[in-house]
């Protein structure tokens, strides 16, 4: 069983954790710009820190509908790989950092976004895949340009 050092956020009432080695910092989505053309859930972009990048709503993947507005909500910025491979995903708070242990029930059916179910207080959490989110919006953009 492997142990992660995470940061373990909210989205609706359901907890998810992304681990911190890809966290680049949470910030307060302001002056966010809508973009008409795109799904809903990958309908925004923000400038932060002098890149523009895509602002993802990952509730639709938990279940939740797509919130109608983002703005000055809690987004978590993600890099996978470089400056140029850096999203930002909408939050609806932030809980922790912490060591979490993978759970032993891994499921073989895991939703597509996640790459591992943790165990967190007395529950299962998902642990989201940046890569995973990365390569969905690369082959979704891809269909649409």
């Amino acid at each position: 069983m492997s142990t992660f050092r995470v940061v373990i956020f909210r989205i609706g009432d359901k907890f998810a954790a992304v681990e911190e080695k890809y966290s680049e910092e949470f910030f307060v989505l302001n002056q966010i710009t809508r973009i008409p053309v795109s799904p809903a859930y990958m309908g925004n972009v923000v400038n932060w820190q002098g890149s523009i990048i895509p602002v993802i709503d990952i509730a639709p993947f938990f279940g939740d509908p797509v919130r109608p507005v983002v703005s000055k909500m809690i987004a978590l910025a993600i890099n996978t790989t470089g400056k140029e491979s850096v999203f930002s995903i909408v939050t609806d708070g932030i809980d922790t950092v912490s060591e979490l242990e993978e759970s032993e029930e891994i499921k073989n059916d895991l939703p597509f976004f996640a790459s591992s179910l943790l165990k967190f207080k007395d529950e299962e959490i998902f642990l989201v895949s940046p890569f995973k989110i990365e390569k969905f919006i690369i082959n979704h953009l891809k269909k649409i340009i």
